[in-house]
């Protein structure tokens, strides 16, 4: 539709990082299969998403924490070593595309507003960032907390905190080999809110959606039982 303005998207089609994005909060549905989780990456590497990328390690980081110290400490290690190469030799690859610019914007509207402690509102900034923003097609601000703690001010970003504090308690009472899994999902979420916002897509949301409700479904049956 001709009309339509701005980065009208659906899922992650026509957007490449949100696509890593989203392999890489996925990829723990592909650990017992090599060949598939193999495929996986190579797919996510092609996406050429700096943030899936980082997403991605971080989730192995995170479930190789939890599962295996030794293998953590030399994954850890490596993907130090593959990150500075990286910045090294591809310096042009870890961009911020506009991110500084935009955030310092919204930082300036925060400041000045009135509204610090309850926000402006859930939606304000799609409608702020038209006039103020020098990515004045961008509907969200590319940062969820920062976008949070803009619409729904210092009390509503204290809540999500909260949130995710004791569903990382509620996984550290009930960890296995399932808890993991979970987990590793919901840590990817929120790494990649840092750098894009996958609360405002619908598919993206929806795995954030279901690793935090399915933690405390299973604190429930295990005090049931």
């Amino acid at each position: 539709d001709s009309s339509m303005k701005g980065d009208q998207l659906v899922g992650t089609i026509g957007n490449q990082s949100h696509l890593g994005g989203l392999l890489a909060i996925i990829q723990v549905f592909f650990f017992n299969n090599k060949l598939a989780f193999i495929l996986l990456w190579i797919l996510l590497i092609l996406t050429k998403s700096t943030s899936g990328i980082i997403v991605g390690i971080a989730v192995l980081l995170f479930y190789i924490f939890h599962k295996n110290r030794f293998w953590f400490k030399n994954l850890l290690g490596l993907s130090l070593i593959i990150g500075v190469i990286g910045i090294w030799k591809f310096g042009n690859f870890f961009t911020f595309s506009g991110r500084l610019e935009t955030w310092k914007v919204a930082l300036e509207i925060f400041q000045k507003g009135q509204s610090q402690i309850i926000g402006l509102g859930l939606g304000s900034w799609s409608l702020l960032n038209i006039n103020f923003s020098p990515t004045a097609h961008w509907r969200h601000l590319h940062q969820e907390y920062f976008q949070f703690l803009l619409e729904c001010g210092i009390i509503g970003l204290l809540l999500i905190f909260w949130c995710i504090y004791d569903y990382f308690k509620t996984f550290n009472e009930h960890k296995d080999s399932l808890t993991i899994k979970i987990a590793s999902i919901f840590f990817g979420f929120c790494i990649l809110a840092f750098f894009t916002f996958p609360a405002h897509l619908w598919l993206i949301s929806l795995f954030g959606i279901l690793s935090y409700s399915l933690m405390y479904v299973i604190k429930k049956e295990n005090f049931q039982c």
